[in-house]
């Protein structure tokens, strides 16, 4: 039909229009560092460099062998972090590590983490693996596993309590030790001491690897906290991605583009006119009617939160006046009085003796605010919640519904709206929220 050619040209015009400022900001097209040298110093920049050089690649290489983008991400740290280990150990020689290798060992470690996914939860055909004695000799499949179980472990680590963090850092720090100086013999011992909470709420967060669980504390998840090389590429990796995050974030430069997208836009947007109805996608404001359903009852949904946490509740009792708040503002939710809902809410961070209350306050007066079409208080609000056990998973969602929200609003907020909704992808693990970001994803795409 004439109107798709036309929407092809204007879409065409666009994409030569930005494809310079695109190729500049993407690819690194500076000369490969040297990787060996980088890897055996993760405070220099040389690391640093490395890092983010070979990212872009291999990130690809991981989705074009049938994994998300955000699979590529999460591989690729886990490639690399895991080249620095055998660096460190000796396990390979100069004349190995090449950004070959690299690929090779973030490929592998991706098919076999989808072999073990598929043999876990469907009966589909695993993904064929690539031989690890092959070209490149990688490490066998109980190191490679042992390695992702540590980056998963350190990780789950900063979702507990900051009372059980210190627990189980004490049991990581004894099980360091030479077996002859050990506290802790056997796992009964440690909960007989007091440590039973700890270990059962970190051991909550890492259910899927119970199988491996030995002793107090596995060999995996003491490396994960007690190993100083470990915890400072975890660490440093962990801050570039951070930090990748946040430009992406960052808002648009003002340039010539933006003066000829919107005459082009304006040129598709009489197009879209003329179209039928059916044609027509769905707009912001549709996807975020679809995907957003607000709690019936604050009190409800704040009992069974409390219900389902990993530790039962990581913040403390709650007292009678914060109980009381919380009643005065879900009555005056559930009449829909946002203004006063928010105000009994207001009243409970406005007083610094009932800490507890305070990330509850803050997650219902984030939801609250997108009833009330103030996004932006949303946004404010989740940030400020420190109860990740209960609320780690919804600080993500809420976000994106709120960028999205914004995004009706602002055009220039899409870009935003689709990076939000890719990060609940990357770190959701409900299975049915995957599922449903992935659709708001491609509805937003449409």
């Amino acid at each position: 039909m004439s109107w798709l050619f036309l929407f092809s040209c204007c879409i065409c015009y666009l994409c030569l229009l930005n494809s310079r400022s695109i190729v500049i900001q993407t690819e690194d097209i500076s000369p490969d560092p040297e990787l060996w040298a980088a890897m055996q110093s993760p405070g220099s920049e040389a690391f640093q460099a490395a890092y983010k050089h070979f990212r872009l690649h291999i990130t690809r290489t991981i989705v074009a062998a049938g994994g998300s983008q955000a699979d590529g991400a999460v591989f690729y740290r886990v490639a690399f972090m895991h080249l620095a280990r055998l660096v460190r150990e000796e396990a390979v020689t100069e004349e190995n590590v090449s950004p070959g290798y690299l690929e090779a060992l973030a490929v592998y470690h991706f098919q076999q983490w989808s072999t073990e996914r598929q043999s876990e939860h469907s009966t589909e055909a695993p993904v064929a693996e690539i031989n690890p004695q092959g070209e490149f000799n990688l490490p066998a499949s109980a190191a490679m596993r042992d390695i992702r179980m540590s980056i998963w472990a350190r990780r789950q680590f900063f979702r507990l309590s900051k009372e059980y963090r210190y627990r189980i850092q004490e049991l990581a720090d004894d099980a360091s030790r030479p077996s002859a100086e050990r506290r802790f013999a056997t796992e009964s011992d440690a909960v007989a001491e007091g440590y039973g909470s700890a270990l059962t709420a970190y051991k909550n967060l890492l259910k899927d690897y119970q199988p491996y669980w030995m002793e107090v504390l596995p060999a995996w998840a003491v490396t994960a906290l007690t190993d100083a090389h470990f915890v400072q590429v975890w660490d440093r990796t962990q801050l570039f991605e951070q930090q990748r995050n946040t430009a992406a974030d960052a808002a648009p430069k003002t340039n010539q583009f933006w003066r000829n997208a919107f005459v082009v836009l304006g040129i598709i947007t009489f197009l879209a006119l003329i179209l039928q109805w059916y044609f027509r996608p769905k707009t912001n404001e549709e996807v975020y009617k679809d995907n957003y359903q607000a709690p019936a009852s604050l009190v409800a949904d704040l009992a069974k939160r409390q219900a389902q946490s990993p530790d039962n509740d990581s913040l403390g009792l709650r007292t009678e006046i914060c109980q009381q708040a919380f009643a005065d503002a879900d009555e005056a939710y559930q009449s829909k009085d946002y203004r006063i809902a928010a105000a009994a809410l207001a009243d409970v961070l406005a007083d610094s003796v009932n800490l507890a209350c305070h990330s509850d306050a803050y997650f219902y007066l984030a939801i609250i605010g997108l009833e009330m079409d103030e996004p932006g208080l949303t946004i404010e609000c989740l940030s400020n919640i420190e109860d990740l056990a209960r609320y780690g998973e919804d600080i993500y969602w809420y976000q994106a519904l709120a960028f999205v929200k914004m995004a009706t609003q602002n055009p220039l907020m899409q870009e935003k709206a689709e990076r939000a909704v890719t990060r609940v992808i990357s770190n959701t693990e409900i299975p049915e929220r995957r599922e449903q970001a992935e659709k708001m994803l491609r509805q937003l795409n449409d």
